[in-house]
């Protein structure tokens, strides 16, 4: 176990008022490391945007490390061992977590039978006998299938054997009833959450099939749906329940999504239509995160405010505020003259060989986005400052070319102030949007190209989501020649 690194213990919380403390502790056997580190990541939300959730938490010399957790309900948690063995191995064990508990866990990898075992109060909810239930099917060998009957059927396996597992582990353990309903739950909405996750991604990769074989397919999810409440404040420790949940507020987002919609408005009519209490007040948090994770401001605050009055005693909105705070602040920037605008926001140019004739003798790296695309504004969000930080004081330009955004042109000046994206701006018409992604051999948006000082150029090598250090260098490069 030499090259044992990290504990992540991955938390799926919910918060409710009267918390109390958990204690959890590890120990390693067969284990003399020097420093280790336990770290949890709570995920009450997917992203971990908040930045709640994440401990670091030093492992003794002997392999010993605890934590103490407050609580208000069980949450359902996830020990994940990384650098296990030699060899560089991750174990992975369910766990369930309860106020009040003091749970003691013994890792061994030498076992040859469970390589964790638990004691203490809180042991009668964990168990190896219920490590065969899965939380997911991976459902990839039927990916392009254009009906659904084989994927049911292995999802309809892999339920029959979860039922096997819950009910072996409930005749002989003695667990407690908030225990007792999680599993349940996960029982009664895994086939959902699994057939809908799959079908909603495979119709992408199938489309006319799809539209062809569509009433197949949609009798199978109304079946699933028919058997379940799609809002139950009851379920939201399971964590197939929540996962449908975060499915069914991006699909219904997408399938009302309209061309120069707000999405965030969008989430607020589908969790204002479908949900209600504690489950509502998770969603909100879910528009949140993605509002936040992918750059998009439009209307959140006064949603924040909506939110803040209505679920006023929620966790939540110790977590999200300081978010809100900045995105109220930067949405009163305006435009600077450090953002170029080419004559008629160069909306006359129609060719790559005209862009380039703007910056000839100059190292410009082109960012080709548009205001509707989630992936542009994440990765100007993460990563537009950092390098332009990076090359202060050298000779680099910077262009953003707006694609597909005619007729955007107001939001188009809000988010280059909002991201403050000092440098020169283009809103393509079509053809130039065309020309440049044939040219460049782009694939889809964002695309980042070097245009180098003899106005040559190269795509980016950087990839998505963009390996920053591999753009540093080949934007360098450039530079020295």
């Amino acid at each position: 176990m030499k090259g044992l690194t990290s504990f992540a213990l991955c938390l799926l919380l919910h918060i409710i008022s009267f918390a109390q403390r958990a204690n959890i502790h590890v120990s390693l056997a067969h284990s003399t490391p020097a420093t280790l580190d336990l770290i949890i990541f709570a995920r009450t939300l997917t992203y971990d945007v908040f930045k709640k959730g994440s401990f670091t938490i030093p492992v003794n010399k002997q392999g010993s490390a605890s934590h103490s957790i407050s609580l208000n309900e069980p949450l359902v948690a996830t020990l994940i061992v990384s650098h296990f063995d030699s060899a560089g191995g991750m174990l992975s064990y369910a766990l369930y977590v309860s106020p009040g508990d003091d749970l003691h866990l013994t890792i061994d990898p030498l076992s040859k039978g469970s390589r964790v075992t638990v004691s203490g109060r809180g042991s009668d909810n964990n168990s190896p006998d219920i490590i065969s239930f899965q939380f997911y099917r991976d459902l990839s060998p039927y990916s392009g299938d254009t009906l659904p009957y084989r994927v049911m059927e292995a999802i309809r396996q892999q339920r029959r054997s979860n039922d096997s597992a819950a009910k072996a582990f409930l005749s002989t353990h003695h667990p407690t009833k908030d225990r007792i309903h999680n599993l349940q739950n996960e029982c009664a909405y895994f086939a959902l959450q699994n057939y809908y996750r799959f079908k909603e991604n495979n119709k992408y990769a199938i489309r006319e099939a799809y539209q062809r074989n569509l009433p197949q397919w949609q009798a199978i999810q109304d079946s699933l749906f028919a058997t379940i409440r799609l809002n139950n404040d009851s379920a939201l420790s399971s964590n197939c329940y929540r996962e449908l949940l975060r499915d069914f507020l991006q699909r219904e987002k997408e399938r009302l999504w309209q061309p120069g919609a707000d999405p965030n408005l969008l989430r607020e009519k589908i969790i204002q239509r479908s949900f209600t209490g504690r489950t509502a007040e998770y969603l909100y948090a879910v528009l949140f995160e993605e509002a936040i994770n992918s750059g998009e401001p439009r209307n959140i605050v006064k949603i924040f405010e909506h939110f803040s009055k209505t679920y006023s005693q929620s966790e939540y909105i110790s977590w999200i505020k300081p978010y809100i705070d900045t995105i109220r602040d930067r949405q009163k920037q305006t435009l600077t003259d450090k953002m170029i605008f080419v004559k008629d926001d160069g909306q006359m140019l129609s060719s790559f060989t005209e862009v380039l004739n703007l910056f000839k003798g100059r190292t410009v790296l082109l960012d080709m986005w548009g205001t509707w695309c989630a992936p542009c504004r994440k990765e100007i969000e993460a990563n537009s400052q950092a390098i332009k930080s990076y090359f202060a004081g050298k000779s680099l330009d910077y262009l953003y070319i707006a694609n597909y955004d005619r007729g955007n042109d107001v939001k188009w000046k809000e988010l280059i102030a909002y991201f403050h994206l000092e440098g020169t701006h283009i809103l393509a018409n079509g053809n130039l949007t065309n020309d440049i992604m044939k040219k460049v051999n782009g694939s889809g948006f964002p695309t980042y190209v070097i245009i180098k000082k003899d106005g040559s150029y190269e795509l980016s090598k950087a990839g998505y989501p963009m390996d920053r250090q591999k753009l540093v260098q080949q934007l360098e490069t450039a530079l020295g020649q």
